[in-house]
């Protein structure tokens, strides 16, 4: 069949219709006798798995150093104290000025964090505890009460008087500072507070009877008193 012919097929529609009715046919035929197409593979594709080893994160020793646990374990390596220690509760002396120590090393190699957040680092303090801890809270006072509270680092310090005091007397430093009522554990007791206060004179008499299990601040008048009867 041939359409070159335009003259022809506009002269005669009817035979135009015929020959493209034919042409379609023959598709349409042509088509059918194709083969069908391929269905696609759908079974899933092992993919072999490929076990890597974990990788291990190494931190730098600077970075570690200036962690605020690792800050706070230097410092209380240095005065003798746990780590536990400085986060805890314990009111002595030697702990609190060990706090103290600590939260100001942190702070100052953290001078970013909050006083909220350092109280987060050291046991959920009060932010006070920090404020004072930081020199925050303290009021001008008088010349003569500038080293009110401090330890005479040239002498021995509260708990190596106690120590040898307890020697001394043949008792334990549980009975010296606990509650024991017994005459020779009393007598050590009175002895080593006037010690301490005779060794560490800007101590105050708070923080005196806080060694020996937070006791009142009459401790430092009945040691005296105790003390001049027994001369």
């Amino acid at each position: 069949l041939q359409l070159s012919d335009p003259a022809r097929l506009a002269g005669q529609p009817g035979e135009g219709r015929a020959i493209h009715k034919e042409i379609r046919r023959r598709q349409e035929e042509a088509a059918r006798r194709l083969p069908p197409p391929a269905e696609p593979d759908m079974r899933p594709v092992e993919v072999a798995s490929v076990e890597t080893a974990p990788q291990q994160i190494v931190i730098p020793s600077a970075v570690l150093a200036r962690m605020p646990n690792a800050i706070i374990r230097k410092v209380a390596a240095q005065h003798g104290v746990t780590f536990e220690d400085i986060l805890g509760d314990d009111r002595a002396v030697h702990i609190v000025a060990a706090r103290y120590e600590a939260i100001r090393a942190v702070r100052e190699v953290h001078p970013t964090h909050s006083i909220k957040r350092l109280g987060r680092i050291f046991g959920g303090r009060d932010h006070s505890s920090i404020r004072n801890a930081l020199g925050m809270n303290q009021r001008a006072r008088s010349p003569n009460k500038q080293r009110s509270g401090l330890l005479n680092e040239d002498a021995p310090s509260p708990a190596e008087i106690i120590e040898t005091t307890a020697r001394k007397h043949s008792v334990s430093v549980r009975d010296v500072i606990g509650r024991s009522i017994h005459e020779t554990a009393t007598r050590a007791r009175y002895e080593a507070a006037a010690s301490i206060r005779s060794a560490h004179p800007d101590l105050t008499s708070k923080q005196i009877g806080a060694l020996f299990d937070g006791r009142s601040d009459n401790l430092i008048w009945q040691s005296r008193n105790y003390m001049r009867r027994s001369a």
